[in-house]
C-alpha cells in the first residue's frame, strides 16, 4: 500500500514538471539566447518541491499511523492466539474430561446393567421361593380349614354330650280347678320341681314345655276330673308341636261328687325348640288341680 502511494506521489510531480516547462509563454524571459531554466520553472519546481515534502511528510505521518495500527493489530492478534491457545487448551481439558465422564457413565450403566441382571435373577428366585413356601402354607392352609371343620363338628359334639348330660325335669300342678273345653291347652301353674329350664314363667302361662335340650323326653300328664253337671267323660291329648301323640280316654259313670283319673306317658325324642303340652277333648272337663300334674324328664 506505501509503495502505491509514493508511485502515485512521483508520478504527479513528474506531470507537473512536465506542464510547466510546456507553458513558456506564460513565463517572461529574462534575456534572449539559448532557451533555459525559466523563473517560473524554477517557482513550478520549488512549488513541486514544497508539495513533495508535505507529501512526504504526511506519508510519513500516515506510515507512523500504520505502523501503531499494526502494532495494534499485532497486539490483539497476540491476544487473540494466546486466547485462541486457552481455549485449545480448555477444549481439550472439556475433551478430557468429556471422555472421563462418558468412561464414567458407561462404567455406570454396566454396573447399573449388572445390578439389574442380578436384581431380576434374586427376584426370579424370590418367586421361586415364594412359590415353594406357599404350597405349604396352602396346604397348611387346608389343613386348618379342615381342622376347623373338625373343631366345629366336635365343639358340637360335645356341646350335644353336654346337652344330654345335663338333667331336665319338669314337675307341676295346677293350681284351682278349672273348667275346659275341646281344644283349651292345659295349664300347670304350681311348680314342683323344676330344673335344667330357663323360663319356667313361659310354661305356666301358656302350658307348653319349650325343649331347650335335644334329647329323647318321657312326657306325662295325669289327670283327675271331677264328675258332677260338667261333661260325662274327661278326655285329654298329648302333643308334640302341633303332632298328636297320645290321646287319653276317662269315662265317667255319673255320680256327682266323685272323681275320675286317668294319665297318659309316653317317650318323645324333640329338638332345641319343641313344645309339648296337653289338650282338652272334651267341653265342660273340670280338672281337680291338686290331682293332677305335668311331667317331662330328660332320660338321654
Amino acid at each position: 500500500m506505501v509503495l502505491t502511494v509514493q508511485f502515485c506521489f512521483l508520478s504527479c510531480i513528474s506531470l507537473s514538471i512536465c506542464y510547466g516547462f510546456l507553458l513558456t509563454n506564460r513565463t517572461s524571459t529574462s534575456f534572449e539566447g539559448p532557451i533555459g531554466l525559466t523563473d517560473g520553472h524554477y517557482l513550478i519546481l520549488t512549488d513541486a518541491l514544497s508539495i513533495q515534502k508535505q507529501s512526504l511528510a504526511q506519508m510519513e505521518t500516515f506510515v507512523l499511523q500504520l505502523q501503531q495500527e499494526l502494532k495494534t493489530l499485532q497486539n490483539a492478534n497476540n491476544i487473540l492466539k494466546h486466547d485462541n491457545d486457552a481455549l485449545k487448551i480448555q477444549n481439550s481439558n472439556l475433551s478430557d474430561q468429556i471422555n472421563s465422564f462418558q468412561n464414567d457413565t458407561n462404567r455406570q450403566f454396566n454396573s447399573l446393567h449388572s445390578y439389574t441382571n442380578s436384581s431380576s435373577y434374586r427376584l426370579d428366585w424370590l418367586e421361586q421361593k415364594y412359590l415353594e413356601i406357599q404350597s405349604p402354607v396352602n396346604s397348611s392352609g387346608n389343613r386348618l380349614d379342615a381342622l376347623e371343620q373338625n373343631y366345629a363338628l366336635v365343639s358340637k359334639e360335645i356341646r350335644i354330650l353336654n346337652e344330654i348330660n345335663q338333667p331336665v325335669a319338669l314337675t307341676a300342678r295346677g293350681a284351682a280347678d278349672v273348667v275346659y273345653n275341646s281344644g283349651n291347652t292345659m295349664k300347670f301353674q304350681s311348680t314342683i320341681t323344676s330344673i335344667g329350664i330357663s323360663n319356667i314363667a313361659k310354661f305356666k302361662n301358656t302350658g307348653h314345655f319349650t325343649c331347650e335340650k335335644s334329647g329323647i323326653y318321657l312326657f306325662s300328664v295325669y289327670v283327675a276330673i271331677q264328675c258332677g253337671d260338667h261333661a260325662r267323660d274327661g278326655d285329654f291329648e298329648l302333643y308334640k308341636n302341633s303332632d298328636l301323640i297320645s290321646r287319653v280316654l276317662i269315662v265317667l259313670d255319673g255320680t256327682s261328687g266323685t272323681y275320675y283319673s286317668g294319665s297318659g306317658t309316653v317317650a318323645v325324642q324333640i329338638n332345641t325348640g319343641d313344645v309339648l303340652y296337653a289338650n282338652a277333648w272334651r267341653n265342660k272337663m273340670k280338672i281337680a288341680y291338686v290331682h293332677s300334674s305335668f311331667t317331662v324328664i330328660k332320660m338321654h
